[in-house]
């Protein structure tokens, strides 16, 4: 379907551009001046213009992955953030057992250093 639309838009471009064939002044450069016909003119920034858009789109496809590697590596990423969620809960249990433990050694030495009998 864009390649019907493309090929619409060109052909107006080039009945638009054989309707002006006059020549035209066009200052390149500092003081160079180049005549030319209005159509070479149009139809030259035109190829420039398709030249351009088609680099910009190679480079732009080129940066695109497919969805196939897309959906891999959100399985991978999943996989990874579930694996990164138990070692959480491995560390937590973990500081929950030496914060005990860090609890009872108090009241022990709370214990020892209570004088008893006067």
């Amino acid at each position: 379907m864009s390649f019907i639309l493309v090929l619409f838009l060109a052909a107006v471009v080039a009945w638009f551009a054989t309707q002006n064939q006059e020549p035209v002044l066009i200052r390149l450069f500092g003081p160079y001046v180049v005549a030319v016909q209005v159509i070479w003119l149009i139809l030259g920034s035109v190829a420039v213009g398709a030249l351009i858009t088609y680099g910009l789109g190679l480079s732009r496809a080129s940066g695109r992955r497919s969805s196939a590697d897309v959906d891999r590596r959100l399985q991978e990423q999943q996989k990874r953030l579930e694996e990164q969620g138990q070692k959480l809960k491995e560390i937590e249990a973990k500081l929950g057992a030496l914060e005990e433990s860090v609890r009872r050694q108090e009241q022990k030495a709370a214990e020892w250093s209570t004088p008893t009998g006067s």
